[in-house]
């Protein structure tokens, strides 16, 4: 069985939210919390002992330098973390993180189970169909709800394809390609001009 995991990379390098590749985004910081420097952290990895107390992490803001911070304290809120980074002392210098994407280098990522891909995987990746060709480039993998979707980029066109089983023939993640043989109809149907 193939599918998508979640663990670590839920947005990646090639996402607009990061830009190196062996960077990949495991949280983004919402705002300050509190008055002494704390901040409201959307968690975009399950990876045991990521967020605890002494881990570093890159803090990739929207302008400005990227910085290594590590973490003091931290707790859960609500499903999402109040983290206290070194050197982040106030409520005015936690707000001027807001936005600012939370990073590990690739290296860092666990390797996913046989079968199944981190997002940042099969972004790039070309996909290439039995009876049509060549389809596009995976620009973005969406969840959802039900299981995962491919966004693909192509002459011009967003063609969305469903990323299951009974679709897939092969995910080379090396070479960057996946070939799929996709039932009559569903190219038509599933492809937008942009």
């Amino acid at each position: 069985m193939s599918g998508v995991t979640w663990t670590d990379g839920a947005m990646s390098s090639k996402s607009p939210n990061a830009t190196s590749h062996d960077a990949i985004a495991v949280g983004r910081i919402l705002r300050g919390h509190g008055i002494r420097g704390e901040v409201k952290v959307e968690i975009w990895s399950d990876v045991e002992g990521r967020f605890d107390r002494g881990a570093e992490l890159q803090l990739r803001p929207s302008a400005g330098p990227v910085e290594t911070r590590r973490i003091l304290k931290v707790r859960a809120d609500r499903g999402t973390l109040l983290v206290k980074f070194e050197g982040v002392d106030g409520r005015d210098h936690a707000d001027g993180l807001r936005g600012a994407v939370l990073e590990v280098s690739e290296e860092q990522v666990p390797e996913a189970p046989d079968g199944f891909y981190y997002h940042f995987q099969l972004e790039g990746c070309l996909v290439t169909d039995a009876a049509s060709g060549e389809l596009g480039t995976v620009v973005e993998v969406i969840e959802d709800g039900g299981g995962h979707i491919l966004r693909l980029a192509s002459r011009g066109a967003t063609l969305l394809i469903p990323f299951v089983d009974a679709f897939l023939r092969r995910v080379d993640i090396a070479s960057q390609e996946i070939d799929v043989e996709l039932p009559d109809g569903l190219i038509e149907s599933c492809t937008s001009q942009r």
